[in-house]
């Protein structure tokens, strides 16, 4: 992906952290009791629903949006959640080590305020989250040094 410029001291980017919805390899923790097609099936309407509140966040906030995801391709994402949105391999490692890494990449590419969303929040998390971060994304805001 291309790096980000910018000198804008205000710039925001709101990142989330989802997985392309791939039988056996989406909400494994689930597939017992849902089987594989549906725990797939349910990744891909609660990205699809988190995606759709983020947009309309991004309307308002002027932050950008940069998807960092897992499984598939670049390709794979542009198609199912089209091209308004950046997107990123995520980094292998923990959960915090991804997190980390994604924290730094936007700090290197010149964003003052990030945060990270998952698609495993429940919307009513996510909106409590972009409401607060309306203004700079301030108090759950992680800004580079």
């Amino acid at each position: 992906m291309k790096k980000i410029q910018t000198k804008n001291k205000n710039y925001r980017r709101l990142i989330i952290f989802t997985r392309f919805p791939v039988a056996g390899k989406s909400k494994t923790r689930l597939i017992p009791y849902l089987g594989s097609e549906k725990a797939s099936l349910l990744q891909r309407e609660m990205t699809e629903h988190i995606m759709r509140i983020v947009r309309q966040f991004s309307l308002i906030s002027l932050s950008e949006i940069e998807v960092h995801f897992d499984n598939g391709e670049l390709d794979d994402m542009r198609n199912w959640l089209g091209l308004y949105f950046n997107y990123r391999k995520q980094s292998s490692g923990t959960l915090g080590e991804r997190i980390l890494h994604s924290f730094s990449s936007a700090f290197s590419d010149g964003v003052q305020y990030a945060v990270i969303i998952g698609t495993d929040s429940t919307s009513s998390g996510v909106t409590r989250i972009l409401i607060r971060s309306t203004s700079v994304l301030s108090p759950i805001l992680i800004t580079a040094a």
